[in-house]
């Protein structure tokens, strides 16, 4: 999904670009990053790799699938910028966060501010 048909529906179900900097995600919902992304059955390139690595360890390519892993590793109950500095670190669990950092000047401008400014979380 493009990151131009993604934005809308986060709005469009109240979620805000800040919606993944708490909680948790299977292996089904990102396996296909760490085994198979472009096709070639290698990683998905935009993932650091060292990151890769470890997740796979908990999530291998068969079975696995309801292991939990965070969203935000550094804080993962806290709702704070960390989230966005592991986007820029190439270390966003979902395709979908990465795509808004990697397809989308305004919404990687976003992530860029967010990183810089961790008021601009608060409520």
């Amino acid at each position: 999904m493009l990151s131009g048909e993604l934005q809308p529906r986060f709005f469009q179900n109240r979620l805000h670009l800040g919606s993944h900097t708490t909680g948790d995600s299977r292996c089904t919902s990102f396996g296909q990053r760490l085994y198979n992304q472009s096709g070639n059955g290698k990683a998905d390139f935009t993932l650091d790799q060292n990151y890769a690595a470890k997740l796979c360890t908990q999530c291998p390519k068969s079975g696995g699938d309801h292991n939990l892993f965070v969203l935000d590793f550094v804080t993962p109950t806290k709702f704070d910028n960390k989230y966005f500095k592991n986007l820029l670190a190439n270390k966003g669990l979902l395709s979908s966060a990465e795509i808004l950092l990697t397809k989308n000047k305004v919404s990687a401008d976003s992530v860029t501010k967010y990183t810089e400014r961790n008021n601009l979380l608060s409520p």
